[in-house]
């Protein structure tokens, strides 16, 4: 894990609360509406996005609570605020084998109390899904194309520029180490 990194589980009272399905990490954090139901969480990589305004933590080895399961989670803070802005999810997609050309996994969103699936992807592979969820942050925080997303440690993850919106493509950050 990179340095300063802690396992999400949930505890009562800090981390994950499966009652309210919020993770609550960041000291002071609020309790968000909806978010994805886990029980844990391995943290993976951390990203500042915006000239710091906001972080973006990504987790892998996730364990849900409830019919929802989850390959990758990206949860983003925003940082003035100390509160969680919004989540995306790399969601198991259990009619994939029963549905002719079923992709795997759909890209999930959690933000302003609501879930929105973005499409349906092969996200299996961390770089795919790293990416896909970078771009889909920096879009609906209206950041830009050319916004700042740097990688705390570690290899740098997204590179440039497209305007797909879907679970699939390039993003429109700029993603550099740090």
């Amino acid at each position: 894990l990179p340095r300063n990194l802690r396992p999400w589980t949930a505890r009562p009272g800090f981390g994950m609360s499966t009652s309210s399905s919020c993770w609550r990490e960041a000291p002071s954090a609020t309790e968000c509406a909806y978010a994805p139901r886990l029980v844990a969480a391995v943290p993976n990589s951390v990203y500042d996005i915006g000239g710091g305004a906001y972080t973006a933590e990504l987790a892998t080895d996730v364990e849900a609570d409830g019919g929802v399961q989850y390959l990758y989670v990206m949860r983003v803070v925003d940082t003035a605020q100390r509160r969680v802005a919004l989540y995306v999810a790399a969601e198991v997609n259990g009619m994939a084998d029963v549905l002719p050309g079923g992709a795997p996994h759909f890209l999930g969103v959690f933000k302003d109390g609501a879930h929105v699936n973005r499409g349906a992807a092969d996200l299996t592979e961390l770089a795919v899904f790293e990416k896909a969820a970078l771009r889909v942050v920096v879009e609906l925080l209206a950041l830009g194309d050319d916004a700042d997303v740097k990688q705390r440690g570690g290899d740098a993850a997204a590179t440039s520029s497209d305007s797909g919106g879907g679970a699939g493509g390039d993003d429109g950050a700029r993603t550099t180490t740090a």
